[in-house]
């Protein structure tokens, strides 16, 4: 048997909880007026290559704030460690 990258229950709720937080918080962010652009580089991975948006969004490295935020590969547990620790330290909104 090979091993699984399916989760667990828990680490399935647990991830829940995070997305969840995770759209409050952005949704806070955007009716407060942070309306910044925040793409992702990975590598040479970056979803700008493929958005529809780019013609409206205009993100360019070139203009002073334009900045990637360079995401590291990290492993499930690596993973479930960090979302357990917002949990615990109470980074969570009470709504969820």
């Amino acid at each position: 048997l090979g091993r699984s990258s399916a989760a667990t229950k828990e680490q399935f709720e647990m991830l829940i909880k995070h997305v969840k937080n995770l759209v409050i918080k952005n949704c806070e962010k955007l009716l407060m007026g942070d309306i910044k652009i925040r793409p992702y580089k990975k590598g040479k991975e970056k979803p700008c290559d493929y958005c529809i948006y780019s013609s409206i969004c205009r993100f360019d490295t070139m203009f002073h704030g334009n900045n990637y935020r360079y995401v590291k590969e990290k492993s499930d547990e690596e993973v479930f460690k960090f979302i357990g620790k917002e949990m615990e330290e109470g980074d969570y909104n009470e709504r969820n």
